[in-house]
């Protein structure tokens, strides 16, 4: 037990040192309504980057096929189902999603580590308030405690946020607020928020927030820039530091190789001995753990660190486009402004230049998009991945159960149910029979494997891809070959291999909040994905050379696969059918086959089949994998 506690210890602390810590002082939030605009949502890729823009609390947003276009690929959006309030942010910002509501989304994020939720929220003039309101106030009621912004266009008239009347849904809306005991940010003289092109205004887009304390460190700006929406963008800047964690990941492809390989052979010397001297479990597994940090530190003193620049503007954005942008911006300032008696031919002069504006708009977006498609060279190049495979990140921590709680709280209760502790069973008594051990690994053998190494697998916590690797045997060869022969010898799988990064990726089309709706990708250390693969291949080479792997088998069977299967069905098929008799195809689907194997089950299958000692006792050991639930990392 003490041994288990001390390994854990360790690989903790080897974790720990893989982890970026970044703290952004701001927290700089954008509310708009997008008025349903495909060229305003063009225009609000410029504004975003140009702003330093984290999230986006969007009203309105474009939709086309039941998705929000026009924003980049990279980017993730959380939407209510009505679809007509959107939360947007670039994949950098770790964000925890709540379950979306007919006229309202929310999100958590990280301030000071607590949290804090954002909510975006629509209600149409010609609807009925009172079901947003409703809604707003449920989520208020699920988060007590927490701080909270709310960015909303309810469509509301009232006198304390800068109205002449005062209309019914601008005293429902005072009277929600007034319950929740709420802050009103907008400024009673702030500009207006809406302005058409006929020259009407108003102020219908509210920003609340939790109390006095989280009120007076936002400032609020109605920014006077082109949308070409008819509402304004509202800048909101939270003086909170925001923190977030990322784990490293190197530029490998860039150079950095020969520095890398030099400290590795001195790492190497003063590792070989002690290696090949250890005679414990326990000693062996701390010498490894000291051995990965020391890799870890070579990696991040020899190679550039990965800093994904997400929030940029788009590529296809010129400097035409931006004077056309001001001077559009400097006719609206003027038609706001304008008397009266000139005001209506202020506001055709704007509405002429705005559409003119417009059309280049989507004129220079679309030229650049003909241009990148006609100089494709390769049919399955960045071309076909724009289009057809998009390069979607992995799904966010989400509310599972109830809003309450932080992200540490979700991630407990995601992991719990994909991976669900099974109760201990007692391993019956049994003879094991008598197998020669194992041969050493040769160096053969670990080239041979390290040569087929697929150099675009993501890597694990540590950071160490399999690139990194493969300057590690190029470095010293005789490090790997000690130090995996070692754990076969012992029958010791590290304790720091075995930690796993679990990232979640949305099964379409399934419940948003169901964990059982994500597929959980995990993501392991290359060098005990290495040690993983020899022992595998030995396994199976056992199977294999003493014939116990069954001919029906197709999955998880070198040599076999899903097309070997349908052949052989198809062939019984035909059989029969010669034969004149009737065929049943029987499909079945076990839910959840593999994903919590029992301890007793594997160690009777492997004992019953007779596997090398050495083998079977190093597979024992990687069965014990700790988890750790990640949101998406840095790149």
């Amino acid at each position: 037990m003490a041994n288990t506690i001390v390994g854990q210890t360790q690989s903790l602390t080897s974790m720990l040192k893989c982890v970026a810590s970044n703290a952004t002082p701001i927290l700089r939030i954008l509310q708009v309504n997008l008025h349903k605009c495909e060229p305003a949502m063009s225009q609000l890729r410029k504004a975003a980057p140009h702003h330093q823009i984290d999230i986006i609390l969007a009203q309105e947003p474009y939709f086309n096929k039941d998705e929000i276009r026009g924003i980049p690929d990279r980017w993730r959006t959380w939407v209510s189902n009505n679809g007509k309030a959107a939360i947007i942010a670039p994949s950098s910002i770790k964000i925890a999603s709540l379950t979306p509501l007919d006229n309202c989304v929310a999100v958590k994020v990280q301030l000071q580590n607590k949290s804090c939720t954002l909510i975006s929220a629509y209600s149409s003039p010609l609807e009925d308030i009172e079901p947003t309101l409703l809604e707003i106030q449920d989520l208020l009621d699920s988060i007590q405690g927490e701080s909270f912004i709310i960015g909303a266009d309810l469509n509301g008239h009232h006198t304390s946020w800068g109205y002449n009347d005062t209309s019914p849904r601008g005293r429902a809306i005072e009277d929600m607020i007034n319950l929740k005991r709420m802050i009103l940010i907008n400024p009673v003289g702030a500009p207006p928020t809406f302005f058409h092109t006929n020259g009407t205004v108003g102020r219908p887009d509210l920003t609340l927030t939790s109390n006095n304390d989280m009120a007076q460190k936002i400032d609020w700006q109605v920014l006077n820039e082109e949308t070409f929406s008819d509402h304004a963008y509202i800048k909101i800047e939270v003086k909170i530091e925001r923190n977030s964690l990322s784990f490293h990941r190197f530029k490998t492809k860039y150079g950095g190789h020969q520095k890398f390989i030099q400290k590795i052979k001195a790492i190497a010397a003063s590792y070989i001995d002690p290696l090949s001297n250890s005679s414990t479990k326990t000693e062996l597994d701390e010498i490894i753990n000291n051995l990965h940090l020391q890799i870890i530190e070579a990696c991040k003193s020899s190679y550039r660190q990965k800093r994904q620049e997400i929030n940029r503007p788009p590529a296809w954005w010129t400097q035409d486009l931006d004077i056309t942008k001001k001077k559009v911006g400097a006719l609206r300032r003027r038609a706001q402004r304008a008397p009266v008696e000139v005001k209506r031919g202020a506001c055709i002069i704007y509405a002429r230049e705005r559409a003119k504006y417009r059309r280049i708009l989507l004129k220079t977006r679309r030229r650049a998009w003909k241009k990148f498609c006609s100089e494709a060279s390769n049919p399955y190049g960045r071309q076909y991945k724009a289009i057809f495979k998009k390069g979607r990140p992995p799904s966010d921590l989400f509310q599972h159960l109830s809003a309450g709680g932080n992200e540490l709280d979700f991630a407990e209760s995601i992991l719990k149910t994909l991976y669900p502790e099974t109760p201990h069973q007692p391993v019956p008594p049994h003879n094991t029979p008598a197998t020669p051990a194992d041969m050493n690994i040769s160096h053969r053998e670990i080239k041979s494997i390290i040569k087929g190494l697929n150099k675009t697998k993501a890597p694990g916590f540590d950071g160490i891809d399999n690139i990194i690797l493969q300057q590690i045997h190029r470095a010293s060869p005789e490090l790997l070959f000690v130090l995996f022969n070692k754990c076969l010898q012992l029958g010791l799988f590290p304790t720091g291999f075995k930690i796993g990064v679990i990232v979640l990726f949305y099964k379409e089309g399934k419940q948003q909040d169901d964990p059982k709706s994500y597929r959980p990708i995990s993501l392991l250390p290359a060098l005990g994905k290495l040690l993983e693969k020899i022992i595998t291949q030995r396994l199976n080479y056992h199977l294999k050379s003493t014939n116990q792997q069954d001919p029906k088998q197709f999955g998880f069977k070198e040599g076999t696969s899903i097309d070997n299967a349908l052949t052989s069905l198809v062939d019984k098929i035909y059989e029969y059918k010669r034969q004149k008799l009737h065929v049943a195809v029987i499909s079945v689907d076990i839910k959840g086959a593999f994903d919590n194997p029992t301890m007793p089950r594997f160690l009777r299958s492997s004992t019953n089949a007779a596997a090398p000692p050495t083998s079977g006792e190093s597979s024992r050991a990687y069965s014990k994998t700790e988890r750790w639930l990640s949101q998406p990392t840095t790149g």
